[in-house]
């Protein structure tokens, strides 16, 4: 018998409560420590509990769980890529393609690059200098409109 199934069995918690409180003189600082012992058995039980349940995963749902998790950060980074902030200075978006522009004020705007290569965006037009940052539109919900 293990020490943490020793601790769950009422026999040696008895022998515990004899053994240390048989010495203190106040009944409420008995009750106190046989509190905190009847927390630590609880915690113990579900320590136990967790215990097995890991134990119990075999090596092929370790192996599924290790691929899963793969393939989600794959997800993940993509997704972060797919929706971040573009430089302007790194890469322009295509003419005449409406994106999410940041602005030299902080505020995120719609606007495309003309044919004429300026800014023109949905409240007002831009000077190159004024647009930091780009990214493309969202793609419409699923059963929206277009």
């Amino acid at each position: 018998m293990s020490e943490i199934e020793k601790a769950m069995d009422d026999k040696y918690l008895s022998e515990i409560r004899q053994r240390y409180f048989s010495e203190l003189t106040t009944d409420d600082y008995k009750q106190f420590r046989i509190a905190d012992i009847a927390r630590m058995r609880l915690d113990m039980k579900r320590l136990l509990a967790d215990y097995d349940r890991i134990n119990n995963f075999t090596e092929s749902q370790c192996a599924k769980l290790l691929v899963e998790n793969e393939q989600l950060q794959k997800e993940l980074a993509a997704l972060r890529e797919a929706n971040r902030w573009i430089p302007v200075e790194k890469k322009l978006p295509e003419l005449n393609k409406i994106v999410l522009v940041f602005n030299h004020i902080g505020e995120v705007d719609m606007a495309y690059i003309s044919d004429t290569l300026d800014w023109e965006g949905a409240f007002c037009d831009y000077t190159e200098a004024s647009i930091s940052h780009w990214r493309p539109l969202p793609e419409a919900p699923e059963g929206g409109e277009g």
